[in-house]
C-alpha cells in the first residue's frame, strides 16, 4: 500500500462536506443577489444589498472550489497508488509516471512532493540516483537502496532488480526475482 487510505477517504470526506456547503451557500446568497436586483426584497438600498449577498456568495464558491480541490487531490493519490501497486521491481521513472497521469515532468514531481508533505503517499520516496529520477517503492527510505544483478532464466540476459522485489526481464519479459 502505497497510499494512505485513512487519509484519503478523510480527504474526500471533507472536500464533500465543503463542496455541499458551500454550494449550497452560493446558491442561497446568489438568489439573494437576484431578487435585491430585482427589488423583490426590500433593502434600504436594492444595490447594496445585491453586493453584499454577492461577495458572500463568493465566499460559498470559494468554499466549493477547496473541497473541489481536497477531493481531486485524494483521487490523484489513488491513482498513483494503482501504478505503484501494478510495478513490479520496486521502482518506476518519475517520467514514466507523469506521461501515465498525463503531465509534465514537472508537474508531476510537484503533485508527488505535495502528495508526500501532505500524507497521502506513503512507503515511496524519490531517489536522484542514476540518470533520471525514480520513484523507489521501499518504504519511502532511499538509502541503502540494494540492487541485485542476476541472469534472467528465461534468455540469460544479465537483469538489475532491486532486492525483495520481482522484476521483469526487458528483453523476454520474464519474472526476475530481487
Amino acid at each position: 500500500m502505497f497510499v494512505s487510505k485513512n487519509k484519503t477517504a478523510f480527504s474526500c470526506f471533507v472536500g464533500t462536506l465543503l463542496c455541499i456547503f458551500g454550494g449550497s451557500s452560493a446558491a442561497f446568497w446568489f438568489l439573494g443577489v437576484i431578487l435585491s436586483l430585482t427589488g423583490e426584497i426590500d433593502t434600504l438600498d436594492n444595490v447594496t444589498g445585491a453586493l453584499l449577498s454577492l461577495s458572500i456568495t463568493l465566499v460559498g464558491v470559494l468554499i466549493t472550489y477547496l473541497g473541489i480541490k481536497k477531493i481531486r487531490l485524494a483521487n490523484k493519490a489513488k491513482i498513483l497508488d494503482n501504478i505503484f501497486r501494478g510495478d513490479m521491481d520496486g521502482e518506476v521513472t518519475l517520467s514514466k509516471i507523469a506521461v501515465l497521469m498525463g503531465m509534465s515532468d514537472a508537474e508531476f514531481f510537484r503533485l508527488f512532493q505535495k502528495l508526500v508533505a501532505k500524507g497521502y503517499t506513503i512507503n515511496a520516496s524519490l531517489n536522484d540516483e542514476g540518470k533520471e529520477l525514480r520513484i523507489v517503492l521501499n518504504g519511502g527510505n532511499t538509502k541503502n537502496v540494494e540492487y541485485i544483478v542476476t541472469n534472467c532464466e528465461g534468455c540469460g540476459a544479465s537483469i538489475s532488480v532491486v532486492k525483495g522485489f520481482v522484476g521483469k526481464c526487458k528483453f523476454c519479459g520474464s519474472d526476475i526475482k530481487g
